[in-house]
């Protein structure tokens, strides 16, 4: 068998999109009898205590300073004795990258935005270091494989290892036809996210004649800024901010269809849960939207936010469309983003 034991390295093992999928690869991975173990840079958060639960043993990478940071590492990596590290935060490659170097360890870094945001938050030269480090670097979007090479140039081919999603979370059910119309936003309450323009387009859809309500599901540094903005605009009772939720398809089934306002995305978690829930999408554009939101099938893009306007109007207005379209969406995550052929992807795509 091909990497019998595998370390996987984390910036954080909170409640992001990166770390649900680092919790589904190590759950597969054990499932073909393969040894899995993590080191975090974070201590006793949401993933650490889910992962100890499946008997994943979790690593806790505790100096501060980055020097202390790659010894630390380095010193996991010598204890676990695995034949893969696999890195998934691209802050974090450097740190996954130096054990494996050191200990002549293949290892794997990740991209998991569409590579220019990895770059912007780090720098250019910390950003070349986390590029280069590792033995390869495998992306979650064409548009982020794509980007990150463009970037830093050379390089073989940037392999993709898309999100995966686990269908038995959700359930196909009835939508219901005889309620509110309802549009749903599922963000971390960041800048990227653009979670005010949703605010402002319930707002105009109310005024436009529009009767609809709007679901908020996430948590975020803006939280306050953004209930400020919904008072503001005499939403208090037309949009419910749900705070953060463990199990977001008991809200998505609620809702007609989701809006996406963010400013990028690798292969984003929540299109492919809100398509898994039966929901299609109605996103502003951005490059690899077009991946999942195939125009006029599984939902439909907006190139401007008087578009995004329109568009959720005639979804609102013609019901049987958004049924359709969410069909289809279900279909192709049943097709394309099982869960079931992850562990073969990530073997396949490591080399």
């Amino acid at each position: 068998m091909k990497y019998e034991k595998i370390l996987f390295v984390a910036g954080t093992l909170g409640q992001g999109g990166a770390e649900r999928q680092l919790y589904f690869m190590c759950r597969e991975l054990q499932q073909t009898g393969r040894k899995v173990e993590v080191a975090t840079l974070e201590a006793g958060e949401h993933w650490e205590h889910e992962l100890l639960a499946i008997n994943v043993p979790v690593h806790h990478i505790a100096s501060k300073g980055k020097i202390g940071r790659l010894n630390d590492t380095l010193a996991i990596a010598r204890q676990v004795k695995p034949q893969l590290i696999y890195c998934m935060h691209f802050f974090a490659n450097v740190y996954a990258g130096f054990a494996g170097r050191r200990l002549g360890i293949r290892t794997i870094g990740s991209v998991r935005n569409n590579g220019y945001y990895e770059l912007h938050n780090l720098g250019w030269i910390p950003g070349l270091i986390c590029y280069y480090l590792p033995h390869r670097i495998v992306a979650n979007s064409e548009h982020g494989a794509r980007n990150i090479k463009r970037i830093f140039r050379g390089r073989a081919p940037v392999p993709v290892l898309p999100n995966a999603i686990d269908l038995s979370l959700f359930p196909l059910y009835t939508r219901k036809s005889a309620h509110l119309p309802t549009l749903i936003l599922v963000a971390r309450f960041v800048v990227q996210k653009r979670v005010d323009l949703f605010l402002k387009l319930v707002r105009k859809l109310l005024d436009s004649g529009v009767n609809c309500r709007g679901l908020v599901v996430g948590y975020g540094p803006e939280e306050v800024s953004l209930k400020a903005l919904q008072a503001e605009l005499g939403l208090t009772a037309e949009i419910t901010f749900s705070g953060r939720q463990q199990n977001v398809f008991e809200w998505l089934r609620q809702a007609d269809f989701l809006v996406s306002t963010s400013l990028h995305e690798g292969t984003s978690n929540v299109y492919l849960e809100a398509m898994a829930a039966q929901l299609p999408i109605v996103a502003l554009n951005f490059e690899g939207v077009e991946n999942l939101v195939i125009q006029g099938n599984t939902g439909w893009i907006a190139g401007n936010e008087q578009e995004l306007f329109n568009l959720c109007r005639m979804v609102i207005q013609n019901p049987n469309i958004a049924l359709e379209a969410g069909g289809n969406a279900r279909k192709m995550v049943e097709n394309k983003y099982a869960l079931s052929s992850l562990a073969n992807n990530f073997i396949h795509v490591v080399g």
